[in-house]
């Protein structure tokens, strides 16, 4: 570091004021390129915000068809159960009138009255 900037001092008015509008340029430049990668960061964090609000939206869209899938479920289930429970019933019913009808068929009968002529 000495060395560089002795040789820095040993040179020329001319090549001093060359060296510094070198320096001014490359600084420049930099700036430059700094102000351009600032301004695309910008643009790519504009980007993912509109991304992320997509992703939102379509995930609460999949919340509402998976919540309306689920009650959709829900209902036809409770149908099915109600269902089930009125066929266990009229079987029963149906079990427990046969039953009687046997029963009623070993009663005894009475007799047939004659028809009359």
């Amino acid at each position: 570091m000495n060395k560089i900037i002795t040789e820095l001092l040993n040179l020329t008015d001319k090549d001093k004021a060359e060296v510094l509008v070198l320096m001014l340029a490359l600084l420049f430049c930099t700036c430059i390129v700094l102000l351009g990668l600032t301004w695309s960061r910008g643009n790519d964090v504009e980007y993912f915000k509109e991304r992320i609000i997509l992703m939102d939206q379509r995930m609460t869209v999949i919340d509402k068809k998976l919540h309306d899938t689920q009650q959709n479920l829900n209902k036809t289930n409770e149908n099915a159960s109600e269902t089930r429970r009125l066929l266990e019933f009229e079987i029963g019913r149906n079990i427990e009138q046969e039953k009687w009808i046997e029963h009623w068929k070993t009663l005894p009968q009475l007799p047939q009255p004659k028809p009359k002529r």
